[in-house]
């Protein structure tokens, strides 16, 4: 897995590429971890290259969500493979993110509601 970060303004974009696996996660959890250093995370994550995603990969998006939300922030998700996306349909996990279909819509949304309550995790 092979991933690229950049900011846009206020707002992190992380571009995930390859594979979110088993083999992958525990290294994408780590890399996350230490992009959240401030109040009010805002990430996107570009999925458009995100070729694959098993459910190790789903609890990384699961865990960041509630660790940025804990900070005040939020993580938008965007740009869904056919696969991540179904992947997050069947798991119902496509509920407690704010999906869009392009980064550029994921981006201009911190701009209109910045960290908004909109993406909640229920325990």
């Amino acid at each position: 897995m092979k991933n690229t970060y950049r900011m846009s303004g206020k707002t992190q974009l992380v571009a995930l590429s390859g594979r979110l696996d088993s083999s992958t996660s525990a290294a994408f959890r780590k890399e996350i971890a230490a992009r959240i250093v401030d109040d009010g995370p805002c990430l996107v994550f570009d999925c458009s290259a995100l070729a694959y995603m098993d459910s190790s990969g789903l609890g990384v998006f699961v865990s960041c969500l509630r660790k940025v939300l804990g900070e005040g922030g939020d993580i938008r998700l965007a740009a869904l493979t056919p696969r991540v996306g179904m992947l997050l349909e069947l798991t119902r996990v496509d509920k407690v993110f704010q999906i869009f279909a392009t980064v550029e819509e994921a981006l201009a949304s911190f701009l209109e509601h910045p960290a908004d309550a909109a993406s909640t995790i229920h325990t």
